[in-house]
Order: C-alpha cells, then sequence, then structure tokens
C-alpha cells in the first residue's frame, strides 16, 4: 500500500525520522505498532539495547 513504509522498514528508521519531520506523530505511531506486531522493538528500546 504505502511504498514508503516498505523501504523504511530496511533502511535506517532514527535516520529517516530525524532527516524527516514530514510524517506526523500519527504515522510515527502507526509505524511503530507494525514494527511492535511483527515482533520489533521500538528504535528507543533498540537504541538503549545496542
Amino acid at each position: 500500500m504505502a511504498p514508503t513504509s516498505a523501504p523504511s522498514r530496511t533502511s535506517p528508521t532514527r535516520q529517516q525520522y530525524s532527516a524527516a519531520p514530514t510524517p506526523t506523530p500519527d504515522v510515527v505511531a502507526a509505524l511503530m505498532g507494525v514494527l511492535g506486531r511483527a515482533g520489533m522493538i521500538p528504535k528507543n528500546d533498540k537504541d538503549d539495547t545496542t
């Protein structure tokens, strides 16, 4: 559906968000929810764990 979500998954999400303030909080929350459902930890937790 959204071609942006596909590459976003493979590419560093934190960099995308930092360089792209265009996505609204709703979009970010939706992406976070998708990542959580996919079994991946949020970028914040990822950074802390790494």
